[in-house]
């Protein structure tokens, strides 16, 4: 079973809302359309598919047409999410959450007191630091999916 959870990223505080960050903050900025390619592309997702193709096999085996039926139903979510996040600009939050251990140390290395998406608006004064291949990286993206993020990353972000 899949749990999808949104959160918004603070590094080593309680989650904030994506406006507080204050001026004179330093937030990491990143492209979600990437870090939803990376993941897709990487052995965590492969992971979790073959989590679902066993839990697909057995539940044919025991011929519960329901379950079957309810991870097929879950498989085809997730592709249109997907979808969603790589070309739309949808929130990549339940991504994130999968590297949630990592993403204070991401964050201590990169000097950011924050993750935000790269497109948000922010008061003046706000420092961004770009850390897209940083994320991009934990999800370790095979060869051809970091080809796809470079050029996704070449063309305009949707609003």
């Amino acid at each position: 079973m899949w749990l999808l959870v949104l959160v918004p990223w603070a590094c080593g505080a309680p989650p904030l809302e994506p406006s507080a960050a204050r001026p004179g903050d330093r937030v990491g900025t990143y492209d979600g359309r990437a870090v939803a390619v990376a993941y897709a592309n990487g052995p965590l997702f492969a992971a979790r598919m073959r989590e679902l193709r066993e839990a697909h096999n057995a539940a044919e085996d025991r011929q519960d047409e329901a379950e079957m039926a309810a991870l097929e139903a879950r498989t085809v979510a997730q592709q249109q999410r997907f979808h969603a996040q790589a070309f739309d600009g949808a929130d990549v939050d339940d991504i994130l959450e999968v590297v949630a251990p990592q993403l204070a140390g991401l964050c201590a290395s990169a000097g950011v007191v924050r993750l935000e998406k790269v497109n948000l608006a922010r008061r003046d004064g706000v420092v961004t630091v770009d850390v897209t291949d940083r994320l991009v990286d934990l999800f370790e993206p095979s060869d051809k999916g970091r080809r796809w993020i470079q050029d996704l990353r070449a063309r305009p972000l949707p609003r």
